[in-house]
């Protein structure tokens, strides 16, 4: 997933943060078989793997480009 969010985050000027699902019980609990998971906020965008065309449509409705 991280390679293909890459060009992405680069076109929509994202800066990716990783979070280690593992070191937090609490997200362990959460996310533990949806890994890897892209939430943008608290919007999941796509579990296990990337669904560009979900994600493009999402960040052109202006979500992602409101909050960057």
């Amino acid at each position: 997933m991280r390679a293909a969010l890459a060009p992405l985050a680069s076109s929509f000027g994202w800066t990716v943060e990783e979070v280690d699902i593992d070191a937090d019980t609490a997200l362990e609990e959460r996310w533990g078989d949806s890994v890897p998971v892209l939430l943008f906020g608290e919007h999941e965008l796509s579990r296990h793997r990337i669904d560009t065309a979900a994600v493009t449509a999402f960040l052109l409705e202006g979500s992602g480009a409101k909050s960057r």
